[in-house]
């Protein structure tokens, strides 16, 4: 296997890699990260850039692609619903227990998951911004990549993640951005899941207001009402979302899962 670095979390170090067949995310210390460094050196130079608000340097975390086969590179999506599905599977956990009061929580907050908007480019000469509000390219000499100052940078161990859910949520990721699989329940997840990693993002900065807690609550119920419509001219509603949730079976106890992936 031939494996690139597409992007780049700041906000979080992975003490075990997280893995979905061809892709993965993983610290910069991966064996996989090292091999595409050997290939590109510039890579190093790129990772070793990143510091937190304070100047103290951090190790972030990188997501990874299997380019030995065709396509090269994952479509945007996949990446993103990838990303979406390790988060949901660590911010829910983290909040249940926190609830619970028993553990320590690791990370309460999707944005802990962003992805960074510079990376470099294809050919390894720049770097390159593309958002809604920025498109840029910069020589890397002059790049000093940053941690969301709103957050705390954060270690992950295998223990912080909700291991069955992410199980199922990868078997459903490879469904649909590895085999092709485009059924109604499968967009919805993932509809559901981007909807999600946004209503667990935090609500705003020091600037926060009741207003914006609602605001999260609100997306939080769109991203319930995507996973409970039922397609075509059904609807979903407050009774769908109560039936969904009654078919899910519950435990009153959080166990630790020291599997690392």
């Amino acid at each position: 296997m031939s494996w690139t670095c597409i992007a780049v979390l700041p906000n979080i170090g992975l003490e075990n890699p997280i893995g979905g067949g061809r892709i993965a995310i993983a610290s910069t210390q991966d064996r996989r990260v090292d091999a595409a460094i050997v290939q590109q050196p510039v890579l190093r130079d790129f990772l070793s850039r990143f510091y937190d608000t304070h100047n103290n340097p951090i190790a972030p975390s990188v997501i990874l692609w299997d380019s030995s086969i065709e396509p090269e590179f994952p479509r945007f999506d996949a990446m993103c619903s990838f990303r979406d599905a390790v988060a949901t599977s660590h911010v829910l956990i983290a909040r249940a227990r926190a609830i619970g009061g028993s553990f320590p929580p690791s990370t309460q907050w999707m944005d802990s998951f962003s992805i960074f908007p510079w990376m470099l480019t294809r050919d390894h000469e720049h770097i390159v911004c593309r958002t809604p509000a920025v498109r840029g390219m910069h020589d890397i000499k002059s790049f000093r990549g940053q941690s969301s100052p709103e957050l705390v940078h954060r270690s992950l161990y295998s223990s912080d993640l909700d291991r069955p859910l992410f199980v199922a949520l990868r078997q459903k990721w490879c469904d649909v951005y590895i085999d092709g699989s485009d059924t109604h329940s499968d967009v919805a997840l993932f509809r559901s899941l981007n909807m999600a990693f946004r209503a667990g993002t935090i609500p705003a900065g020091a600037d926060a207001t009741d207003y914006d807690y609602g605001r999260s609550i609100a997306l939080w119920v769109s991203a319930f009402e995507i996973l409970a419509h039922p397609g075509g001219g059904g609807k979903a509603d407050l009774l769908k979302v109560y039936d969904l949730l009654e078919k899910a079976s519950y435990v009153s106890e959080i166990t630790s899962d020291t599997d690392s992936g």
